[in-house]
């Protein structure tokens, strides 16, 4: 049975979700399922669906993991090449992981950067997903159509 592009990504972003919830369980893993689901919400169809469910698993958790603990108008960013055994995912590129305040243009810069520096760049995903945090760890989430006053938008590039 064909199933159309946006019935695969629903498809697979539903999996990635329950896998979260029963890999952690509790507060903790209700949070992180719900990020997975805000990370690719917005994500088009073409650019996730060719992606195997384990890697699109393990770099979304990746930067779960990676932005879970951070200050407001910290950056963070991360440049790296997973594998198995010192991240749980792996990929054939390297990934630059960025989380902070969301401001305009970081895209833009950061690909802008990339091009100059020739260096191609295969797949962006760039939700920004409005967070509370409590000593700095995330406590709360909420889509960019909500905008609870406790909440700010973060930016996961």
């Amino acid at each position: 049975m064909f199933h159309g592009a946006d019935e695969q990504k629903n498809e697979l972003i539903k999996g990635l979700v329950e896998e979260t919830k029963e890999r952690f369980g509790g507060p903790q893993g209700a949070l992180a399922a719900q990020f997975i689901g805000l990370y690719f919400d917005r994500v088009p169809p073409a650019d996730i669906v060719e992606h195997g469910h384990n890697a699109l698993y393990g770099s979304a958790l990746a930067h779960w993991n990676f932005a879970a603990q951070r200050q407001p108008g910290e950056t963070k960013v991360r440049v790296y090449n997973p594998s198995l055994e010192e991240y749980g995912w792996k990929s054939d590129h390297t990934v630059v992981e960025i989380a902070n305040d969301d401001m305009p243009f970081l895209v833009d810069s950061v690909a802008a950067e990339l091009g100059r520096c020739e260096i191609p760049v295969l797949l962006i995903i760039h939700p920004v997903i409005n967070v509370q945090r409590k000593d700095g760890a995330i406590v709360a989430l909420g889509g960019a159509d909500t905008t609870p006053i406790e909440m700010t938008g973060e930016s996961f590039l």
